[in-house]
């Protein structure tokens, strides 16, 4: 027995093994990174390091993310009128409550009441200018409209019992009158008179007619 078996204490028996090797993983293949976390453990994880503040405040921009795009569309959206699909049974529309018709429309601007969302055209002449008669098929009224022609220029429509509208072209080329009535049985004749252009010859007189039966 040397020197130092005497000086070990007979109660601690056999010295322990070694402490691993830091470099070394704790379990496994040594070198293989540790197994991958489930994702259910990791996203609970994840929540527990959020404070419920935290949280609430992401749910609030994910809303408002959501919703600015809907409150921007209804601010600076298109303000168009859009046209009213037909009904399937093939019946007119009803005319709007602000809207007019027949005899309450004479004299009327056809785009203040909304005359001007459904219409046809009744009759028509390209020369000596673009010569309409215009139909509003919701108010039963009708307008004259020239198109092409020069400052000076006057487009008259008139009914079967002498009610007139008249306008002419002050700025541009285009000039519509105000509106006529034209429900039931009517007739209707729109004309232009030419100006007189300094420098160009006077042109002719032209007219258009139209009754109930043109409408389509």
């Amino acid at each position: 027995m040397t020197d130092r078996d005497e000086g070990r204490s007979p109660d601690h028996g056999p010295p322990g093994p070694a402490p691993p090797d830091p470099g070394t993983p704790a379990s496994g293949t040594p070198g293989e990174p540790p197994a991958r976390r489930p994702w259910w453990r990791r996203a609970a994880d994840r929540t527990s390091r959020h404070s419920p503040q935290t949280l609430m405040g992401a749910l609030l921009i994910t809303l408002l993310g959501a919703l600015t795009p809907v409150v921007v569309e209804k601010v600076w959206g298109d303000d168009e009128p859009k046209a009213a699909a037909p009904p399937a049974d093939g019946k007119p529309l009803p005319v709007p409550s602000e809207s007019c018709s027949g005899e309450t429309c004479l004299h009327q601007d056809p785009k203040d009441p909304g005359c001007d969302a459904r219409v046809v055209t009744l009759a028509e002449r390209t020369e000596p200018v673009s010569l309409q008669i215009r139909y509003s098929t919701v108010c039963e009224a009708a307008w004259g409209r020239i198109r092409q022609a020069r400052v000076g220029d006057k487009v008259r429509i008139t009914t079967a019992d002498d009610k007139v509208a008249v306008d002419s072209v002050v700025v541009g080329h285009d000039a519509y009158t105000r509106m006529v009535p034209a429900s039931g049985k009517f007739e209707l004749t729109a004309c232009v008179d030419p100006g007189a252009a300094e420098g160009e010859p006077r042109r002719p007189r032209a007219c258009v007619t139209a009754t109930d039966e043109d409408v389509p």
